[in-house]
């Protein structure tokens, strides 16, 4: 990682003046800077919309510079988003990769459309098993908003998501919920033998029996905590003795755990409480978190599975399967990689902290084939967890980024915002100071500028609440308070 420049750059910071000027200074053969041709240049930007942009500033930049060719020539670099550019690479090294130049590349819409009926599929037939345990686990997404339960359907949709971003195949899935439940049940120890586990059952419902019939007959007691246990008692009593202890969620068991009644009738829940309390270590809550944590990974795999052969019978990609296949030519096709070395010069990541691990794979074997690379992003932006970004792992490789790098390269950081006012500056300083403490604070707090300074004067914080009982009314709520702050005050577009 000795040839990557880190720059820290904060929103409103002067990201893409930088990378403009990087990329032209280079093109343009300027002293100081290693001479690029255009056609000698990857950029990756995180949308389309970026790209050209930064395309076209650099173009500009060339022509008032005089460098008609180059600019011309600018095109022929590869300046795009990630699957733009791979999708590009997989057309003109397609033998290497072993496909046809007329692979169809899914368009996103439709890719999810597809991957959703695929992971639908492989969820109703593992439902059969699953559902009766999720019950028990209360693992069915009941609820709504912050009372929403999780939902196993939802944690299996999660893991093939994460799965393809992490390039893991139907393999090595399985076996990651084999580990996983082994680590899960090495925190646990040692489980009750069955035999214990069916004395476990027969004293708690004693236990529920005795308690309901003490706490009627108590007449001392009439307080509303106390009225509440008996209602959560005596529904546990109907379960019990209309199906049997089994039928009992282990949210129930927990529930019981934690009785808490009135001082008059406290030791009159003891016995609940302490026979609840052991269910952790009831072989039945066992058997039911291993079949649920091997479950949900295995209905996973076979929903990647039921996707990729969905793919390939018709002839298909995604962006996933673009990244996955230049990946493995980078890594181990050695013709590509010559390629690559003598056609990639400058290598240039824009939004690092958004990348998923197999895009971050991808890139640091592309930093291997280039002379010099730039990786532009902040920590502080990364807002695609859900497709795959993980800061943690974008911090522990700007950590080993910069014990390679020279001291210019580490204290390269954009922290002057030439965007916003004073007022937000200082009260997003304020606010992510603290958030980011593990990050110095020089690439955290932004400054304004002298040249900024008075235009920068002013501006105001607001802090609204959304009123509204359903989403609809909430954002009908945010259009109108938008509208009018509009209508009382001069807005700057960014």
């Amino acid at each position: 990682m000795k040839n990557i420049q880190l720059i820290s750059a904060s929103a409103g910071s002067g990201k893409t003046y930088r990378l403009m000027n990087e990329i032209a200074a280079r093109v343009a053969g300027e002293e100081g800077v290693p001479h690029v041709q255009p056609e000698q240049i990857m950029a990756t930007t995180f949308t389309n919309k970026a790209a050209a942009e930064l395309r076209e500033r650099i173009r500009m930049r060339l022509l008032e510079e005089g460098k008609t060719a180059e600019a011309q020539r600018i095109y022929d670099g590869l300046i795009g988003t990630v699957n733009s550019i791979c999708s590009k690479l997989l057309k003109e090294y397609a033998f290497e990769a072993g496909l046809s130049p007329a692979v169809d590349v899914l368009l996103e819409d439709d890719a999810k459309r597809i991957f959703n009926m695929a992971t639908a599929s492989a969820i109703a037939v593992s439902g059969k098993l699953l559902e009766p345990i999720a019950r028990r686990l209360s693992l069915m997404g009941a609820g709504s908003y912050y009372a929403k339960k999780d939902d196993w359907r939802d944690h299996v949709q999660r893991i093939v998501d994460l799965a393809r971003s992490n390039a893991m195949d139907e393999a090595t899935l399985k076996a990651a919920g084999d580990a996983s439940w082994d680590s899960l049940e090495s925190l646990l120890g040692q489980a009750h033998t069955q035999k214990m586990g069916a004395g476990m059952d027969m004293r708690l419902a004693i236990a529920v029996n005795d308690a309901v019939s003490a706490i009627q007959d108590n007449d001392e007691d009439k307080t509303k905590d106390t009225a509440s246990v008996l209602s959560r008692l005596q529904k546990a009593q109907r379960t019990i003795n209309s199906f049997g202890v089994h039928n009992l969620s282990w949210e129930d068991w927990l529930g019981l755990s934690g009785l808490k009644t009135g001082a008059k009738s406290r030791d009159l829940v003891e016995d609940v409480k302490m026979e609840a309390s052991k269910h952790i270590k009831h072989p039945r809550f066992r058997q039911d978190m291993e079949s649920m944590i091997k479950g949900v990974f295995d209905c996973a795999a076979n929903a990647l599975t039921q996707y990729a052969d969905y793919k390939r019978e018709q002839g298909l990609m995604d962006f996933v399967d673009q990244e996955a296949l230049v990946l493995n030519m980078a890594t181990h096709n050695a013709s590509f990689r010559a390629s690559m070395k003598e056609r990639v010069k400058l290598l240039m990541v824009d939004e690092f902290q958004d990348t998923s691990p197999i895009q971050l794979a991808l890139f640091l074997k592309l930093s291997e084939l280039a002379e010099e690379v730039i990786w532009v992003g902040d920590q502080k932006q990364s807002i695609y967890g859900f497709r795959g970004a993980d800061p943690v792992l974008m911090d522990a490789v700007a950590h080993e980024v910069e014990k390679g790098a020279s001291q210019a390269s580490v204290n390269n950081v954009l922290k002057e915002s030439w965007r916003s006012k004073r007022q937000l500056v200082e009260f997003c300083n304020a606010i992510f100071s603290p958030t980011f403490h593990h990050i110095d604070e020089d690439k955290v707090c932004l400054d304004i500028p002298k040249a900024h300074e008075a235009s920068a004067e002013g501006g105001w914080l607001e802090s609204w609440v959304l009123e509204g009982r359903n989403v609809g009314k909430r954002n009908r709520a945010l259009v109108q308070g938008v509208q009018e702050l509009l209508d009382e005050k001069e807005v700057q577009a960014g």
